[in-house]
């Protein structure tokens, strides 16, 4: 589940922030598990930022992540993670309706000891806003675990 407050912030902007309040696993690497889903509102700019605490149950079996829309191609996101020791993983993907994701294959924390996916995402909604999901599945046979306490902060400006 998820727990979270909404408050207004400076020139009309809301911000809502949301954490994780206990685990969200997936285990199938053909499908995805939904970890966040976060509302859009008609016809406003939004900037999500989201920091996951991720892990693997294999030994370099990499956290994939996707953000999906109904409303696609209205914005875009940047993924950054750890791959190795010495390079980061760097993804910028439009926000689809389905099959855009992030395809990493290396992943540097050791079995089950979290690091760090940091998403950062904008997007326009239009006059029929849906919400923006964001995923995760294993890359390999085994399980991808976004812990809890990773968060995301929405700000919807005026």
């Amino acid at each position: 589940g998820t727990t979270g407050v909404t408050g207004p912030t400076g020139a009309g902007s809301i911000v809502t922030d949301v954490r994780l309040a206990a685990d969200v696993s997936h285990s199938v690497t053909t499908t995805w598990g939904t970890v966040f889903t976060v509302p859009s509102t008609a016809s406003k700019t939004h900037v999500l930022r989201v920091m996951l605490a991720a892990s693997s149950s294999v030994a370099g079996g990499a956290v994939q992540l996707m953000v999906t829309s109904a409303d696609a191609n209205l914005g875009w996101c940047t993924f950054r993670s750890m791959g190795t020791a010495s390079a980061a993983e760097f993804d910028n993907l439009i926000i689809a309706a389905s099959g855009n994701e992030t395809g990493q294959t290396t992943w540097l924390p050791a079995v089950t000891i979290p690091g760090v996916i940091a998403v950062e995402c904008t997007w326009r909604a239009d006059a029929s806003p849906q919400p923006v999901v964001l995923a995760i599945q294993p890359e390999v046979a085994g399980t991808a675990t976004a812990r809890a306490g990773s968060f995301y902060e929405l700000v919807v400006a005026p």
